[in-house]
C-alpha cells in the first residue's frame, strides 16, 4: 500500500469537546472553518479563529478545546514531507486587512 505523504480530514465538533492530549506520527496543520479552538502544548498555548491555524510538528502532544460549533480542517504530512516547514509550533497568520503577506508566529 503506498503512503500519501498528505492527506486531509474534516471534522466537526460541539461546543466545549475536548479531544485529550494524543500525538501523530505526521505533521499537521490545523484550520478552523467556525467556532474557536483552543490548541495547547508544552510549548505554550494557541487560541485559533475562524480563518487561522496551527501547526504542529509530528511527535509534539497537543490537547485541544473547542468553543462554540467548530468545524476542523486538518492536512497531516508525512516527516519527508515536512522537512522543510517549521519546526516549532506556529499559528499561521493569513495576513491583514491590509492584504500584507500571511506570517507565522513561532514559540
Amino acid at each position: 500500500t503506498a503512503v500519501l505523504p498528505v492527506f486531509a480530514c474534516a471534522v466537526d465538533y460541539a461546543d466545549g469537546t475536548l479531544v485529550a492530549r494524543h500525538t501523530h506520527r505526521r505533521a499537521q496543520l490545523i484550520h478552523t472553518v467556525s467556532g474557536a479552538m483552543t490548541i495547547c502544548t508544552e510549548q505554550g498555548s494557541w487560541v485559533v479563529p475562524p480563518t487561522r491555524a496551527v501547526w504542529v510538528p509530528a511527535g509534539i502532544e497537543p490537547w485541544i478545546t473547542m468553543a462554540g460549533e467548530v468545524r476542523m480542517r486538518s492536512l497531516f504530512i508525512t516527516p519527508a514531507r515536512a522537512v522543510d516547514l517549521p519546526g516549532p509550533v506556529a499559528r499561521a497568520d493569513p495576513g491583514g486587512a491590509d492584504g500584507g503577506p500571511a506570517r507565522a508566529e513561532h514559540t
